[in-house]
């Protein structure tokens, strides 16, 4: 689960870096739906057709939420014992 945050946050980090386009950037985070193999170089496909929440960062981000909130429930720790925000 950590290293699905850390992929997600250090490909956006690379976004900025790279001084990559504010409107782009935006269109990523909303409108990805997968990446490729980076076999003739990175390929992202972008629908700018679908919903925020169908974006494949909403729902990694969700499903990664999800689980920390069932990791939780199941070690009895208090609900604010551990930040949900992710981390970049």
């Amino acid at each position: 689960m950590a290293e699905i945050r850390k992929f997600l946050g250090e490909f956006r980090r690379k976004m900025t870096e790279t001084k990559t386009d504010k409107a782009l950037i935006r269109m990523i985070n909303d409108s990805l739906v997968c990446f490729g193999p980076n076999t003739t170089g990175s390929n992202l496909l972008l629908n700018k057709y679908i919903k925020k929440e169908q974006s494949l960062f909403f729902r990694i981000e969700k499903l990664l939420d999800q689980q920390l909130k069932r990791n939780l429930q199941e070690s009895n720790l208090p609900s604010g014992a551990i930040n949900l925000a992710p981390t970049d």
